[in-house]
């Protein structure tokens, strides 16, 4: 660059940084050109950014003079915005968009009132390379059409919806985002890849529009974007499951029976439906949702069977062990819904005892005995007071192999009897020994042998006596001990 000229970018340029910015990138043009951009950053009023769009080496690189002119009286036109200036010497845009282009884009940027978003798809890479500059200028003011809301412009640059829709249908979806009043998760329904798969537009919309009939519930629009949903049934089909979700008061397990995979797997949509409604008539009880969607329930059993398994779990009052004898594998094996329910019905009559529980899931029980068997099992054991012993011949391998169910009885009964009168047999006592009561109670060994101990210190002291662990009394003489 000769000297006079740098005299003269000296004697123009006001701010010595940008003097010795414009003498060190410019220095290969030639003098006419630098004092026509001289010129224009004087009419810019020496914008420290209008300088530099004049040195910006993509400018530079990709721009005439002429052009570079232009973009710095456009960049005067947005007011010196340093968005507008940022437009001006984006990389990408000055590789995808010609000059004329790139203005239009900084004068639609002002017209959205300068906003940010409105800058970020003015130069984002997804929308240069896949929409045209006047599409690119649709989608900025369609933003603007949603009050500059955030999700309108996530949907503006989202790179699936840039891929699997027109710029026509693009806008679509965010005019639908904004009839949602710009709920976040509609906007998941518009960008989700596995809708935009799945979906065309209009099928998109409904979704939408159905999200936004049950009130913008979360649940509703994960199933509206649920990937199994999306696979196994219509678009019609999914609506029906999110009015059926409402229906349920938007019931967590509701919500997680209708994306159910085995559930969408082995039931139709209908049957999903009943599901759903008999879940909701057992007054939405986290078990009564496990039987809807219980694997093995599913294989066995028909709706209609699982739905009588629910109201029998139901009339179970909710109790746990109910709701196993509903899913158990072995049951659901070996006996029909019919008898199932028989056996919840005889586990309640037996107070939900745990033992009478043991005795409906056993599975050499169910092997060896009937359903009518099983259940004589059970009333044995509730007139036994569920006795520990009787459970066990209950149960036993080898009393189940060898004995008939009159003689398998025969011998819970004797068990009983025989345990009641250990029970009443007075406790023999020496009357010479006294030990201290804490050394009685260290070598018992039994709950049995306790409660034969309490009774003698009743028997001896009465039931008032106030007995501490030093208190003399005779020793215990306890049947491991005598053995």
């Amino acid at each position: 660059m000769k000297i006079e000229t740098m005299e003269m970018i000296a004697n123009e340029v006001p701010n010595v940084d940008m003097v010795k910015a414009i003498i060190e990138n410019l220095n290969h043009l030639s003098d006419n050109d630098i004092k026509l951009l001289l010129q224009e950053f004087k009419n810019c009023d020496y914008k420290k950014n209008a300088c530099y769009i004049a040195i910006n080496p993509n400018v530079l690189k990709t721009r005439t003079t002429a052009e570079q002119i232009q973009l710095m009286e456009a960049f005067k036109n947005c007011d010196y915005n340093e968005y507008a200036y940022e437009i001006a010497i984006d990389p990408d845009v000055l590789e995808k968009r010609t000059t004329a282009e790139q203005i239009q884009l900084m004068e639609a940027f002002k017209n959205c009132d300068y906003n940010e978003y409105a800058y970020e798809i003015a130069i984002d890479s997804d929308v240069l390379e896949k929409r045209t500059t006047e599409e690119q200028i649709q989608l900025m003011e369609a933003f603007k059409n949603c009050d500059y809301d955030y999700y309108a412009y996530e949907i503006a640059i989202n790179s699936n919806v840039l891929e699997k829709r027109t710029i026509e249908e693009q806008i679509q979806l965010m005019k639908a985002f904004k009839n949602c009043d710009y709920n976040e998760y509609a906007s998941n329904i518009a960008t989700n890849s596995n809708v935009l798969k799945a979906r065309t537009t209009e099928e998109q919309i409904q979704l939408m529009e159905a999200f936004k009939n049950c009130d913008y519930n979360k649940y509703v629009s994960n199933i509206a974007t649920d990937s199994d949903v999306l696979e196994k049934r219509t678009t019609e089909e999914q609506i029906q499951l999110m009015k059926t979700f409402k229906n349920c008061d938007y019931n967590k397990y509701a919500y997680k029976i209708a994306i159910d995979p085995d559930v969408l797997e082995k039931r139709t949509t209908e049957e999903q439906i009943q599901l759903m409604e008999a879940f909701k008539n057992c007054d939405y009880n986290k078990y009564a949702y496990k039987i809807a969607t219980n694997s093995n329930v599913l294989k066995a059993r028909t709706t209609e069977e699982q739905i009588q398994l629910m109201e029998a779990f139901k009339n179970c009052d909710y109790d746990y062990y109910a709701y196993e004898i509903a899913i158990n594998s072995n049951v659901l094996e070996k006996r029909t819904t019919e008898e199932q329910i028989q056996l919840m019905e005889a586990f309640k009559n037996c107070d939900y005892d745990y033992y009478a529980y043991e005795i409906a899931t056993n599975s050499n029980v169910l092997k060896a005995r009937t359903t009518e068997e099983q259940i004589q099992l059970m009333e044995t054991l509730k007139n036994c007071e569920y006795n520990e012993e009787v459970y066990n011949i209950a149960v036993d391998t080898k009393v189940l192999s060898t004995k008939s169910i009159t003689e398998q009885i025969e011998c819970m009964q004797n068990a009983y009897e025989q345990s009641k009168i250990k029970q009443e047999k007075p406790l023999e006592v020496p009357d010479s020994e006294e030990v201290p009561h804490s050394e009685n109670i260290q070598n018992i060994e039994t709950l049995e042998e306790m409660k034969n101990y309490i009774a003698c210190l009743m028997e001896q002291n009465g039931k008032d006596a106030d007995i501490e662990g030093y208190t003399l009394v005779y020793k215990y003489q306890t049947k491991s001990k005598n053995k």
